[in-house]
């Protein structure tokens, strides 16, 4: 792309989504040089930017324009259907995406273990493909606790709107996300969250505000930070409540698409001009 972009005379945009973190396999050495040679370079968070600064782009060459969800696409969501397809009785606590390791789901699981073992009647709702270390965290539970854990697998997109609706608790305590696109997706429907002090997560979430941060592979922090939520209902309504006004005021699709076109105008300009 880029030397094709040199010899057209083409700009180009780079969209790089880096999965800042623990974990970096997006940010290796050339990759960086390609993103040097960007017309413009789109970080998702401020964080991702100011890394980008420090790997020598220009302050000029990047723009932060964020993801965003379809808030309307909440509004058809039916949490109570979920609920008694499953039989869910009780508070619900939700993960969803790629299910392993490095996105936290099995100090998830290793939290709620010590919820239930304080006969906490918390449902785990696992959304999406597992890696083998979640499938074994799951096989290795006790059967009187597993009853309390549900894995969905790939689910549809309205069935997968059905599960947040239906959540308390959104949990993603990864330590590789390059957003965290979920949050707002679980804050569209008025829930809590709870991620991670890791890569561009601590500049989605507010923490105290919209949800709470912990380090990653914190089991007895993940557990604590279950028992403040599921304890107090209404610092978990306002969380929620805070959540959900921040997207429709930040991040619906259409507020980050007019960021995103005015980006692309201005770099037509600049070449044309």
């Amino acid at each position: 792309v880029s030397r094709q972009s040199q010899q057209q005379g083409t700009p180009w945009i780079a969209v790089p989504l880096l999965h800042l973190g623990q974990s970096r396999f997006y940010t290796m050495r050339h990759q960086l040089d390609l993103l040097r040679q960007a017309t413009r370079v789109v970080a998702q968070t401020v964080g991702e930017r100011m890394f980008l600064l420090d790997n020598r782009l220009a302050p000029d060459q990047v723009r932060v324009v964020s993801p965003g969800v379809d808030s309307d696409t909440a509004l058809r969501a039916d949490g109570r259907r979920f609920r008694q397809k499953h039989g869910v009785e009780g508070p619900l606590l939700v993960t969803l995406g790629a299910l392993g390791y490095n996105k936290g789901t099995v100090h998830l699981l290793a939290a709620a273990q010590r919820l239930w073992e304080e006969d906490c009647r918390l449902t785990v709702v696992l959304v999406g493909p597992a890696e083998r270390a979640v499938q074994r965290a799951v096989v290795r539970l006790p059967e009187r606790q597993r009853r309390y854990c549900r894995c969905l697998g790939q689910v549809s997109e309205d069935e997968k709107w059905n599960v947040l609706d239906a959540a308390d608790i959104v949990a993603l305590p990864s330590r590789t996300e390059s957003f965290g696109i979920v949050f707002l997706e679980a804050w569209v429907c008025g829930k809590p969250v709870i991620g991670t002090r890791s890569g561009a997560v601590k500049d989605v979430i507010e923490e105290g505000m919209d949800g709470m941060l912990v380090e990653f592979g914190d089991v007895t922090g993940l557990a604590d930070a279950l028992r403040t939520l599921l304890d107090d209902p209404k610092l978990a309504a306002e969380m929620g409540r805070r959540g959900r006004e921040n997207v429709l005021r930040e991040y619906t699709w259409d507020r980050q698409y007019s960021h995103l076109r005015a980006l692309v105008d201005r770099v037509m300009r600049e070449s044309e001009g």
